[in-house]
Parts: structure tokens; sequence; C-alpha cells
């Protein structure tokens, strides 16, 4: 990956994260293709895989948390309720919107989606005290579509509706726009029942 590198890319990448962490420079299709290359040496074992998870999480570079990523994500159907420990493990570490978001709708929604007797220990996650995990139980029905259980969806917006936390009302939004494209009476009613802040109400509205 470090060899693939445009280091004069970094600095940008780096800014629009906020500088919060150190880029290579490595642009997403070269590391996709980097570890399609090696995925099937990685994945031949359950415990190669999540060894190299935790060595790419343990990397400086922001790519390799993305690099991380990809490889369960590209192996959802091996993944069981009993990895969600190791996912949330990452959820709160080195954790930042960038992979959470990616963790929460595109692995573990997924993953509790085929195997649904893990979705209310995700819910459970809005009661965790913690940003990155609340964020989570708001986000991991994202696509869910007409599966969605409107009635998580529902508790988790009413429960965080006052937060002030700008990354709880924008998920809040971000999920409710996502699902009135499914059902934007069901959305428009929940709108007219409750406040929400104006970035929520904002977010929610655009495809009504």
């Amino acid at each position: 990956m470090r060899a693939n590198a445009l280091v004069d890319e970094a600095p940008a990448m780096s800014a629009y994260m906020r500088n919060k962490f150190v880029f290579m420079g490595l642009k997403r299709p070269m590391r996709q293709a980097l570890v399609k290359e090696h995925l099937p040496e990685i994945a031949t074992k359950e415990s190669d895989l999540w060894d190299a998870v935790h060595k790419l999480w343990e990397e400086d570079e922001r790519e390799c948390q993305y690099a991380a990523l990809d490889l369960p994500q590209w192996q959802l159907k091996h993944l069981r309720v009993d990895h969600l420990p190791l996912l949330k493990d990452l959820l709160i570490s080195k954790p930042w919107w960038d992979t959470v978001d990616r963790l929460a709708s595109a692995v573990i929604g997924p993953l509790v989606k085929h195997h649904p007797q893990g979705q209310e220990e995700v819910f459970a996650c809005k009661d965790a005290n913690h940003l990155w995990l609340e964020r989570t139980a708001i986000l991991f029905q994202l696509k869910y579509k007409g599966s969605t259980r409107i009635d998580m969806l529902k508790e988790v917006v009413i429960q965080f509706a006052d937060s002030e936390e700008f990354f709880h009302q924008k998920a809040i939004g971000w999920a409710l726009r996502t699902y009135s494209r499914i059902d934007p009476v069901w959305v428009a009613s929940l709108l007219n029942s409750i406040q929400l802040s104006s970035l929520s109400r904002r977010e929610a509205s655009k495809y009504l």
C-alpha cells in the first residue's frame, strides 16, 4: 500500500478528515485492488482474516483502517453474530464518522439483517453512552429498505431527538431521509409528531 501511495495527495486527504489522521495518499481504487489481490490468501482461515484486520487497524495511516474494513465487508457471508464484539471494538477504536458509518451500514447492518437474532444487540448500542455506538444504533438499518424495523427506527430517533450532538442529529436525518424513499408517509407523520433539530428535520425532509 505504501509503495503505491501518492504522497502529494496525503495532505489534502488528511485535511478532509480535519487532520485527525495521518494518510499515506492511497486512493480507494488502488487500495481495493491491493486488498482483492491478497484476499484469497488472507481469507483462507478465519483467524488469518481477523489477524489481518487487527494488524491493519494498528497501523498509523488511515487507509490501513479502510483496508481493514474491506476484509469483513467482502466476507459478509462468513460473518456470524459472535463476531459482533470484534466489530464493536473497531467502532470505538480510532473512531470517526468515516469508519463508524461504514461499519454500521455496510458490515454490522448487513450481518444482523441476515442473522436477525443479533439486531437487538446492535440496537442496544443506543444505551451505551458512547457517541459512536449510539450513532451505529441509528444507522445500522440504513440499507434495509422494506425490511426496516420501524419500531426500532422510531424509538432511537425519539431517544436522541433533543440531542445537541451534531453526529446524532445528522444520523437521524440520514436514517429518516433514506427510509422516506420507502415510506414517505410514515416519515412525514413522524416528523409531524416529534420535535427534531433543524438539521435532522432538514435532512429527513429532502425527499418528501
